[in-house]
């Protein structure tokens, strides 16, 4: 019986040993059969990786490359941008290929801008070589330079292109780039390089992919400046209609810069009138706001409370934009300096003079039915009257050079009889404003010459006044009007020398028997108030404003502002349309236009009626306006006794003072402007690129309301290359 036990023991052990060493070898031969396939996954993790890393080496390339050039889409001709033993890229027509090499292996970025579609008419660039195709239904999409939202199409025609009418994939921010790229690994890339960066897969060779997507938008440029919509060397005063006669009436600050607030600043003082009570100065819905000025009292401001006033640092700085920072018009299409003027038979004339002489010369009536010289317009300018009377249009198609004719090199474009800028505009005065000027205590004669700029109120036209006597006395060259007293210039008092220079003899009186009363009562005493009759009478000899030719003039034509309309319409393949002139640009019409610009070196004056202008989304054109002198924009509309809407997209910039009058004391509410700016707003007070401190900078907005909204992205499209400061934000990521 025992030794039956022991036996079954042994069997049980023996069968035990057997099922173990079964399932060790089981275990072991399943290792041993998939041993390979461990080593294979794990180094396909290993390309997977290696993809993913070349995807994301590819985006931070085209990141740098647009920080070097922001208008970069992947270069043009065939360029081997870098050639090393670890790293090859290649560029070429819009298509990018990168090979790297680590540890023995090679993988592959690849980044498309081109949209193979069989020509450069919608995407700007040739299709690229069959060698450096990217066959990848993602197209990049660059829209650092533009102003709007632009949809990004789908490369998902035949052979990878862009059809004729193709499916949005996405959507790209104004001043944001859209970049997808794909990362490849694999043994076939081992034989790849510059000269062959894009081999096609071979049959019996591996490939791993892996994609990223993304989309970047600029935050701000990087110059060490405090960010403002609105910046001033100067004084910024603005001027709304009382509280209590319509709703929000005052300025509203907004920012499109993520992390910015919508800014005002002053290197002076900040003054507001008017406005509702108890806010003049508010902040868009949800946002921040500030003000801030270096001295003065602030006077008139009262700020919402997320508006915070924070003090102006004397070491802080305004954006700086020179004036070889901005695009000008070349020359290819020049466009004759003078006085265009169009009547009310629709037609246009062309007068080679200044202003101030075609007021002159049309004062005289014989001078009226003069029709003026023959001239011709570029390519880039045409005049289309096919919608008069009711409206005549002159469309800037493309870039438009001012060149000086034989009297001057100013730009006028205004009705028969002249525009009015309305009560306070500079060089501008209505007669009662005028008038009333005569009554104030300040003297406008030096002791040595009568200066009509040192009037009773700035550029009182006190030069204009006379040259209405002159006219009337039909004088003529310099004339010496007895006791030492000269006018100078043959033009009579032409706005540019300013002054009537000698010493005020007792005679004065004989200049005019009619005007010289008043006048020399003022001269004997500064005190002086003109009498109702007075004042009637000097209105009755037709005495009115109008310093620097800013009014109308006394000629039988019923052609107004209101019928005239100034559009910059860039044509097929251009971007923009800058209107460029050496002297004064004066458009006393509508001003209107996608892709437009004006850059003077003299005044810029829209005078008459409202403006509609975004800049250009091109290299070098964020800029709507840009003048080394002053700025006047004023939206009187004398015919409706009202004031018109502006809407600017874009830099404004001025070495001197900017003007916007949308509305005047003594005028209805309802009648005034509504002012409006995306972008930024900068008079500098000066030449940027001098040391020397600035001497203007004056900023005054007289409007029923204001928002300003400040887009630094605006700012980027002036510079080639992003400021090494310069901050992009992301706006999503997709990794796959």
């Amino acid at each position: 019986m025992l030794h039956f036990v022991k036996s079954r023991r042994r069997g049980i052990f023996i069968i035990s040993v057997l099922f173990l060493v079964t399932l060790v070898s089981m275990f072991v031969g399943a290792a041993i059969e998939l041993a390979p396939w461990a080593f294979k996954r794990a180094n396909s993790q290993s390309e997977v990786a290696a993809a993913q890393r070349a995807a994301r080496s590819g985006l931070e390339y085209a990141l740098a490359r647009l920080r070097i050039q922001n208008g970069w889409t992947g270069g043009t001709s065939r360029q081997v941008v870098v050639d090393t033993p670890q790293l090859v890229i290649v560029e070429e027509q819009g298509n990018v290929i990168g090979l790297i090499r680590q540890n023995g292996a090679t993988s592959q970025f690849r980044v498309r801008f081109n949209w193979q579609d069989g020509g450069p008419a919608r995407d700007g660039m040739t299709d690229a070589p069959a060698a450096m195709e990217v066959q990848l239904p993602l197209v990049s999409y660059n829209n650092f330079l533009s102003t709007v939202e632009k949809d990004v199409p789908k490369a998902d025609g035949s052979g990878y292109s862009v059809p004729a009418t193709p499916t949005t994939h996405t959507t790209v921010p104004a001043f944001g780039v859209y970049l997808a790229c794909e990362g490849r690994s694999g043994d076939w890339l081992n034989a790849a390089d510059s000269t062959n960066p894009n081999p096609a897969p071979t049959t019996f060779g591996s490939m791993t992919t892996a994609r990223v997507e993304t989309v970047f938008k600029v935050n701000n440029i990087g110059q060490s400046v405090t960010p403002a919509v609105a910046a001033c060397a100067s004084t910024f005063k603005a001027v709304f209609p009382p509280a209590g006669t319509g709703a929000n009436l005052g300025l509203e600050l907004d920012s499109a810069d993520n992390g910015v607030l919508g800014r005002l600043r002053s290197r002076q003082d900040i003054t507001f009138v008017n406005g509702t009570s108890p806010h003049n100065l508010t902040a868009a819905p949800g946002k921040q706001g500030e003000f801030r000025y270096q001295t003065g009292t602030g006077a008139g401001v009262t700020n919402q409370g997320n508006v915070q006033q924070t003090a102006e640092v004397a070491t802080d700085s305004l954006y700086k934009i020179s004036w070889s920072d901005v695009k000008q018009a070349g020359p290819t299409n020049t466009l004759q300096g003078g006085v265009y003027t169009v009547w009310q038979d629709g037609t246009l004339h062309y007068y080679d003079m200044t202003q101030a002489q075609y007021n002159t010369f049309m004062a005289v009536p014989a001078n009226q039915t003069n029709p003026g010289l023959p001239f011709t317009l570029p390519a880039s300018v045409s005049a289309d009257f096919s919608g008069w009377p009711a409206q005549a249009k002159l469309k800037i198609t493309g870039d438009t050079l001012v060149v000086a004719g034989t009297a001057t090199s100013d730009l006028v474009i205004i009705p028969k009889k002249g525009v009015d800028a309305g009560a306070g505009a500079p060089g501008g005065y209505d007669a009662n404003e005028v008038l009333a000027g005569l009554t104030q205590t300040t003297p406008f004669w030096d002791g040595a010459e009568f200066d009509y700029e040192d009037g009773p109120t700035p550029n009182l036209n006190i030069a204009g006044l006379m040259q209405k006597v002159g006219i009337a006395n039909g004088w003529s060259g310099n004339q010496d009007i007895g006791g030492g007293l000269v006018v100078e210039d043959s033009n009579i008092f032409d706005p540019d020398l300013k002054h009537i220079s000698g010493n005020i003899p007792a005679t004065i009186a004989a200049i005019n028997t009619q005007f010289m009363p008043y006048m020399m009562a003022y001269l004997n005493n500064p005190s002086t108030v003109l009498s109702a009759s007075d004042l009637s009478a000097l209105s009755a000899m037709g005495v009115s404003g109008g310093g620097g030719g800013l009014n109308e003039l006394p000629v039988p034509d019923t052609t107004t502002p209101q019928q005239l309309v100034v559009s910059f319409e860039p044509g097929a393949g251009t971007t923009s349309a800058v209107l460029s002139g050496p002297g004064n640009v004066t458009l006393g019409a509508r001003v209107e236009g996608q892709g437009g610009s004006i850059t003077a070196e003299g005044n810029i004056n829209l005078v008459g009626l409202g403006v509609n202008l975004a800049a250009a989304s091109s290299p070098n054109e964020g800029v709507s306006l840009y003048t080394k002198k002053d700025l006047l924009i004023s939206t009187f509309d004398k015919t409706l006794n009202k004031y018109h809407d502006v809407g600017l997209k874009g830099v404004v910039y001025a070495w001197g003072d900017m003007t916007a009058l949308l509305g005047a004391a003594g005028t209805p509410t309802a009648d005034w402007g509504e002012f409006q700016l995306t972008g930024a707003l900068v008079a500098y007070g000066k030449d940027p690129d001098l040391l020397t401190p600035a001497t203007a900078g004056k900023v005054e907005l007289t409007a029923e309301r204001a928002n300003l909204k400040f887009d630094s992205s605006y700012l980027l499209t002036v510079m080639n290359a992003l400021p090494p400061g310069a901050k992009l934000g992301r706006v999503w990521w997709l990794e796959q």
